[in-house]
């Protein structure tokens, strides 16, 4: 953080570093901390900065360097990336500094323990002044000891970051925090309360000129008739699995959304990104043939469209609903796969008016099973993270060969499978501000939507 004559003196003399590493996928940061996906990390930063603290970013063997640590979890993707990053590096497991873990990615702690001595679930902009005058040592609902397991709440913001800060190479300033849908498959909407500022979920000042996010196919929030590139969301192909996952877009309101904004647009031609999820419970051909269907009754339009659907499995989100839902690796998402070797397979449908297609990049089974491991680990079965981790074999197999490999291993079946709101799920030591009696009423609705309309 640069300073000058208007800005905090180093007053504090504990010496305090973020930990930069690469993630599996993807360029992380695009290179640099700051950046992409590091909006926390950012916002910490600042704080400290206007505490007193210099805070630097610091590699792995440099970290000695420091009296605390801290590593940012944007995904629980990143609890793969960090342990692979620190294996079998020696100087990280005799450390003398203090290591916290946390962000949005902190899920689950137990496949990272050896890696941190603490771990944070939530929001800490206003603790963390606090926890590193006492050196972590303290106790907090949120926060963890490695050794000493115990159920932690998420913690919350109740306003919203009110300084601009720092953010990749420009600053940036929290607009929206938490999301009043609760669709049934997000962890961000259930692990953030939502705090209602009169911002849209996507569609507030995004300052775009070319591009803007649209929640839920409303076409009222398309308001800039110059812009070309529009995202939205349908999350299922059919009403009968939007219903369920508490997402309630019939199929008249996507016909009418792509109808008003072709008809509106001052543009030659729009181009839709369409975010979509694929291996619901009891999902079947029918259901994606709905959605084919739906698309034919658009019709003749005013305007060009094309409109890409990217499509994600599910994966059982910890402290929603979907958290008692099974994974589905028995389905082939690289059918539909848009890529290179595939001869047209990326156009689902075309008239003169509209191009469906399939987005180039979608999961396959054995990035799913990846996903769900980091948050499915337990105590019993952390083999099955380590495997995954650092096994050469496994990373060098197709994708039926993986999910074949890790069938074999202890855990396997708890990774996958359906949970009874009976048991106790594999992270039901972390809680948030939706409690799990509320959300084993909404499981059993879901699953009854999902099973007795198939």
């Amino acid at each position: 953080m640069d300073r000058n004559l208007f800005t905090p003196i180093i007053t504090k003399k504990t010496k305090i570093a973020f930990l930069s590493y690469q993630p599996i996928k993807g360029d992380r940061h695009d290179f640099n901390f700051k950046s992409l996906k590091n909006f926390g990390a950012s916002m910490i930063i600042d704080v400290l900065f206007n505490a007193g603290y210099d805070v630097k970013i610091t590699d792995k063997e440099n970290a000695n360097k420091y009296d605390i640590v801290l590593i940012s979890l944007t995904s629980n993707l990143d609890m793969i990336a960090l342990t692979r990053y620190l294996n079998n590096y020696i100087d990280w497991k005799r450390r003398k500094f203090v290591v916290c873990a946390g962000g949005f990615g902190m899920q689950n702690y137990i496949p990272i323990m050896e890696y941190i001595d603490y771990a944070w679930y939530g929001r800490v902009e206003n603790e963390i002044s606090w926890l590193i005058e006492n050196n972590f040592d303290v106790e907090h609902q949120s926060l963890i000891k490695i050794g000493k397991h115990k159920n932690v709440i998420i913690n919350q913001s109740n306003i919203l970051y009110p300084n601009v800060y720092t953010f990749g190479g420009g600053m940036t300033k929290e607009q929206i925090y938490g999301c009043p849908n609760k669709c049934f498959f997000c962890y961000y909407s259930f692990s953030r309360k939502y705090i209602n500022t009169g911002n849209n979920l996507y569609s507030f000042n995004q300052g775009y000129t070319s591009s803007i996010e649209i929640e839920q196919c409303k076409k009222e929030l398309y308001k800039n008739f110059a812009i070309p590139e529009i995202t939205s969301s349908i999350d299922g192909f059919s009403e009968r699995l939007r219903f369920a996952m508490n997402k309630r877009i019939p199929n008249n309101q996507i016909i009418e959304f792509i109808k008003y904004i072709t008809s509106n647009t001052t543009c030659k031609a729009l181009r839709l990104k369409l975010y979509n999820i694929v291996g619901i419970e009891t999902e079947t051909e029918t259901d994606y043939n709905e959605f084919l269907e739906t698309i034919i009754k658009i019709g003749e339009l005013k305007k060009n469209i094309s409109i890409i659907v990217h499509s994600t499995p599910l994966n059982p989100s910890i402290c929603t609903p979907v958290a008692y839902a099974p994974i589905n690796i028995e389905k082939d998402y690289n059918k539909n796969k848009a890529c290179l070797g595939k001869k047209n397979i990326q156009r689902l449908y075309e008239t003169p008016y509209l191009k469906l297609l399939n987005d180039f990049f979608t999961e396959d089974a054995s990035s799913l099973l990846e996903h769900t491991i980091p948050i499915r680990t337990t105590f019993d079965n952390i083999e099955i993270f380590k495997i995954l981790c650092h096994d050469k074999k496994y990373k060098n197999l197709r994708t039926a060969e993986k999910i074949n490999f890790m069938s074999g291993i202890n855990g396997f079946k708890d990774i996958i499978r359906e949970y009874s709101i009976n048991e106790y799920l594999p992270t039901q030591y972390v809680n948030s501000f939706i409690g799990y009696d509320k959300l084993k009423i909404m499981r059993k609705k879901m699953r009854n939507a999902l099973y007795n309309n198939a």
